[in-house]
């Protein structure tokens, strides 16, 4: 008996060595690189996943040419984001244009450890009752009818991230950050190609109870109450379950990427350390595929 309980104890001390041994690789790997390595390494590394990393402001947003655009959008995968650690406010805005109906849909929340926004547009093939919104998959749109975007997102009046892009789908991520949808805002613009389709999105957006500064053909608002949430109170206490290990998470990985202060250095050490786990962080949205199957 006592051979065994040693044997058990000097495989937990090769092991703890081992993983010792592995931990200050990694961390040497990555600060032994420059500046110019690591944003080239990070750029490779999160090309499949369909996003960028920003340096000026060492946050995460999604590419042009992201996987997801081939998705588009269903009010299901709202619904089911819980599921995959994703816990935000939704706001989606429907308006008719040109023969189509359009959706421009704002999100902010956590999403796993990762404190961010959204902001998406997509419309769909013809015009729709609002009967249909809920079930119609919307398209995201061409490279033509893409938009000028912008946002600034704030927790708690803390600026965390600001972008200034024309896109499909422009988004914000802050890696290890955590904070619950209600405390987080963002001051909005959107600047559209004519009168016509900013007038039919101001009208939609007011209708839902929002204020709006119109400025020639942009349009400007804050989304940081959620007129529209509405969750049962099942789905109110599976959320903060939700967040409650969200934060947990989000804890761990600023403690186990310790001393590494900056999301650029922690997310490749990460990967170096734990390739498996890195993949999962990045793995924001990945439910999109996984929903789409299901439909």
């Amino acid at each position: 008996m006592y051979l065994y309980i040693g044997i058990i104890f000097l495989i937990c001390i090769v092991c703890s060595l081992f993983c010792f041994l592995r931990r200050k690789h990694a961390a040497k790997k990555v600060c032994d690189m420059t500046c110019e390595q690591k944003c080239s390494l990070i750029e490779n590394l999160l090309f499949p996943f369909g996003y960028t990393y920003i340096k000026s402001q060492d946050i995460f947003s999604s590419s042009l040419d992201a996987w997801q655009k081939r998705f588009g959008y269903t009010a299901f995968y709202d619904h089911s984001a819980s599921h995959f650690h994703m816990v935000f406010d939704a706001l989606p805005v429907y308006f008719d244009y040109a023969g189509h109906t359009w959706l421009i849909e704002f999100w902010k929340g956590q999403y796993g450890i990762n404190a961010g926004c959204e902001i998406g547009i997509y419309r769909s093939e013809h015009l729709l009752s609002k009967e249909e919104y809920s079930s119609e998959l919307f398209h995201a749109v061409e490279e033509e009818e893409m938009l000028p975007l912008s946002f600034q997102l704030s927790h708690n009046h803390l600026l965390l991230a600001g972008l200034n892009k024309v896109h499909w789908w422009l988004t914000a991520f802050c890696t290890g950050h955590f904070a619950n949808p209600k405390d987080l805002e963002m001051d909005i613009s959107i600047t559209f190609p004519n009168a016509c389709m900013a007038s039919a999105f101001t009208v939609a957006l007011e209708a839902m109870g929002y204020d709006v500064s119109v400025c020639g053909l942009k349009v400007c608002f804050t989304f940081h109450r959620c007129h529209t949430c509405h969750h049962s109170c099942l789905a109110r206490l599976y959320r903060r379950w939700i967040q409650w290990q969200n934060r947990l998470l989000c804890r761990f990985f600023l403690w186990f990427t310790r001393p590494f202060t900056c999301n650029l250095d922690r997310v490749l050490f990460l990967f170096e350390y734990l390739p498996p786990v890195f993949h999962r962080v990045f793995q924001i949205h990945r439910s999109s595929r996984k929903v789409r199957k299901q439909l």
